[in-house]
């Protein structure tokens, strides 16, 4: 029986019209789909691949097209409601964060977002469906509208591991899965993390690995949030310089504390420091000694993606 299958689509004529993933079928990687089509709705019921649990979707736009054809790539994301591995890579048309996709992907466990050099993190906002030359409201005195974000339903209620990395337009991560336990942001050098409600829903995160983000200089201000935080890691992040006073509060409750790259920070960690008295109870903690100095050991987030399968 076959359980994985690679496919591979270059951009000449001979491309297929449409996309039929087979019925049995767990693992399968996508590359190089930009003008396929999902098939009708009809003929979409009888390929719901209920047995596939992994899928890689490499250097394939199709599958984010904005405009004209969104109701087209929102089609593909009806085949995949078991999956439980998703892999992004290589999608230039992903510029906001792909929710409506999502909703779809009840039983994911697993997103890695690499290389989609365009995304930037944020929700689209829904485009007016009035289109009248009249003016349909002539009386309207006053208007209220509420945040589209407020009241949000889980889109990935089962979302355990969120892994971006070398997506270099990245602003923000609106992610509002309560499930989420391990989030792993790396060479994103534009995050700011500008909208602190975005922690506000990962009170189950244990994990917490932010690099190389540049422009990174506060931290949320609801760290007060994330109860069961046991693994912290920040790297080449310089304007980062201090803890929030709710995250000072937990620091002694860490079992791993891993701070590099952060001149500042490191310092203020160290013996001598005026966070030592904070971090010295951390079992395992390292600050290197100097500037740019290999550390002994790995990262966390390494042997996390190990076994994870990636």
């Amino acid at each position: 029986m076959l359980s994985y299958l690679h496919i591979t689509v270059n951009e000449s004529p001979s491309q297929p019209d449409a996309f039929r993933p087979p019925k049995i079928l767990e693992e399968m990687v996508i590359e190089g789909f930009n003008n396929v089509n999902p098939l009708e709705e009809e003929e979409n019921q009888n390929c719901q691949t209920k047995s596939l649990h992994e899928l890689s979707i490499m250097d394939s736009n199709c599958f984010f097209s904005d405009g004209p054809t969104k109701e087209l790539a929102l089609g593909f994301w009806k085949y995949f409601e078991a999956l439980e591995s998703l892999y992004i890579w290589f999608c230039d048309l992903l510029f906001f964060w792909p929710e409506q996709e999502f909703k779809s992907l009840k039983r994911l466990k697993y997103l890695n977002i690499r290389a989609c050099y365009n995304l930037t993190g944020s929700l689209q906002e829904l485009s007016s469906p009035i289109s009248s030359e009249e003016d349909s409201l002539p009386h309207l005195e006053s208007l209220q509208l509420s945040s589209p974000t407020t009241g949000r339903e889980d889109s990935l209620p089962h979302l355990e591991l969120l892994f971006i990395c070398h997506c270099p337009q990245l602003v923000e991560v609106p992610v509002h899965s309560k499930s989420i336990k391990h989030l792993i942001i790396d060479s994103c050098p534009e995050l700011s993390w500008e909208d602190p409600t975005n922690l506000i829903d990962l009170t189950e995160l244990t994990t917490l690995e932010i690099r190389n983000a540049d422009k990174w200089i506060a931290w949320p201000n609801n760290m007060e949030h994330l109860p069961f935080l046991e693994r912290l890691h920040i790297s080449n992040c310089q304007g980062l310089e201090s803890f929030p006073e709710a995250l000072q509060q937990r620091l002694s409750s860490l079992q791993r504390l891993e701070i590099d790259g952060c001149p500042t920070l490191e310092r203020r960690c160290r013996r001598e420091g005026d966070y030592w008295h904070l971090v010295s109870p951390i079992a395992e903690k390292n600050f290197p000694i100097e500037a740019g100095k290999n550390t002994k050991w790995k990262s966390f987030s390494r042997r996390l993606l190990c076994i994870c399968g990636r």
